[in-house]
């Protein structure tokens, strides 16, 4: 970042009103008060009892930065590596997020692997990311062990055990998207041969931890009596969460089922309406079932 953009952040973060919920950590933070910067620059970010201010949150992050609280160089980096509350700017959002890693703070290194994998701001270096979400994995930060089974799979398709290991270990960390992942090999076979029952059971922990594409597999499995007892009416259950949760497949599958009555009772408005949101979602093939039924609908020309 140039000295006119620190200037600028640093000006940003001296103009935010305190208000009444934050001028103690105004002052605070002005008087170098451990901490405090960083609390401000949380507050201001979130607007956590202060109006939300992200020039004033980067500028404060900047400063909890500067006073060696890594904790501030690790979201004034994430901020400027998105470009929130100041000029995008990828390549002293990776000096700051180093700083933090090189001093131990785990999301620090997984937010550097983050950008050394995909090469923002520097070099793309898929071994020495491994290493550092390796190194975040290790400290239980869940998200950096599902970015490493993830960077492990892309690399080594073939050969899935450490993606599968690393998986694991993020789901026992409660990360959905590990438990997903973990859930995507097991019914694949990735250890070995196909374990749809543990595949059922890592699903329905994703789908609890918010990964609706979790709570569709867990409906697709019910639906057909894979890894589990077959229960149809249940598995429309557990489609309508994934497609309420934001899973357009989910809203697609649940259609289905009121189209051809498994589970429930033959509906085509309502299969209609969870098309719409199917198609919305991006599903093609629902879009096209819906194109399909309106060219039916049309009178024929005499």
């Amino acid at each position: 970042m140039t000295t006119t953009a620190v200037a600028l952040l640093s000006a940003a973060l001296a103009a935010t009103p305190p208000g009444a919920a934050s001028d103690a950590l105004h002052g605070k933070c002005t008087s170098k008060v451990k901490g405090a910067c960083f609390e401000l620059g949380l507050a201001l970010d979130t607007g956590d009892g202060v109006e939300a201010d992200a020039a004033g949150a980067a500028g404060a992050f900047l400063r909890a930065c500067e006073q060696g609280d890594m904790r501030g160089c690790n979201s004034a980096g994430v901020m400027l590596r998105r470009g929130r509350g100041a000029p995008r700017d990828t390549a002293r959002a990776r000096t700051l997020v180093k700083q933090a890693c090189d001093a131990k703070l785990a999301v620090g290194c997984f937010n550097l692997g983050a950008m050394v994998a995909s090469g923002e701001g520097g070099p793309r270096a898929p071994a020495e990311a491994m290493r550092l979400f390796d190194l975040a994995c290790t400290a239980d930060l869940g998200p950096a062990c599902t970015a490493a089974g993830t960077l492990a799979l892309d690399s080594r398709p073939s050969a899935p055990t450490r993606a599968l290991t690393f998986f694991t270990t993020a789901c026992r960390l409660n990360d959905g998207e590990g438990c997903y992942n973990q859930g995507q090999l097991y019914r694949a076979g990735g250890s070995g041969k196909p374990q749809p029952r543990v595949a059922f059971r890592t699903y329905k922990k994703a789908c609890r931890l918010g990964v609706a594409a979790g709570c569709n597999w867990i409906g697709l499995m019910l639906a057909s009596g894979e890894g589990a007892k077959a229960r149809p009416a249940k598995a429309v259950e557990w489609l309508h969460k994934a497609c309420d949760g934001g899973f357009a497949e989910g809203c697609f599958n649940a259609a289905v089922a009121y189209v051809k009555g498994n589970g429930v009772g033959k509906d085509h408005q309502q299969a209609g309406r969870l098309f719409t949101r199917a198609c919305k979602g991006g599903v093609d093939q629902a879009c096209k079932l819906l194109e399909r039924q309106k060219r039916r609908k049309r009178p024929k020309p005499r």
